[in-house]
């Protein structure tokens, strides 16, 4: 029986019992291109992508503790997942194109104080997502859930900043946004501009 390759559409001799789906080949280069072809097409990458944040969703929030390391992101204690894996699917198959336009796309909560949910949930750059991070704007947080410059020491927000390669001490403040604003204050001081 003649059949035509899937691929380069050359005619291929084959046996009536071999023609199906996989054995409409003319050669084991063109099966290959056929499989990258197939785990290259968008739909399988966004359900790979999905499949992975969802995963790390979960990690960060407790729920695979199997799979958690000890040293867990002490920011995410409070933090849940407020939607099905069914609806997150469905959020990301609507955002498809933005997600797939991405190089290396990253989940990010819009306020970093509020749980995972389908308003508060965008897609950045992850390099995007980590400089974010490091930035330290007005809702991003270190490890501690307290912001950049301040240090909890106790009951107490201690706050340093490094000036000259050396640290100094500011002051100690019983509420971490007094704490905060003096360490912005200093940092102006010091550079003439605000921190991020």
């Amino acid at each position: 029986m003649r059949i035509e390759c899937n691929i380069c559409k050359k005619e291929v001799n084959r046996k009536p019992s071999e023609v199906n789906a996989v054995n409409n080949f003319c050669s084991k280069e063109c099966f290959k291109k056929y499989l990258e072809s197939i785990t290259n097409s968008p739909d399988i990458i966004l359900n790979k992508i999905i499949k992975s944040m969802w995963t790390n969703m979960n990690i960060r929030c407790g729920k695979y503790k199997h799979l958690r390391t000890e040293s867990k992101c002490k920011s995410y204690d409070n933090i849940s997942i407020t939607f099905s894996r069914e609806e997150f699917k469905d959020f990301c198959h609507l955002n498809k194109e933005k997600i797939l336009s991405l190089n290396r796309p990253s989940l990010d909560r819009i306020d970093s104080n509020k749980n995972y949910s389908i308003d508060n949930i965008n897609f950045i750059e992850l390099s995007e997502n980590i400089r974010k991070k490091k930035a330290g704007s007005k809702f991003i947080t270190n490890s501690f859930g307290v912001k950049r410059g301040v240090r909890k020491i106790g009951n107490k927000y201690t706050v340093y900043i490094t000036h000259n390669r050396k640290n100094m001490y500011i002051g100690s403040f019983d509420n971490k946004d007094d704490a905060y604003e003096s360490f912005r204050q200093k940092y102006f001081e010091l550079w003439n501009k605000y921190p991020w």
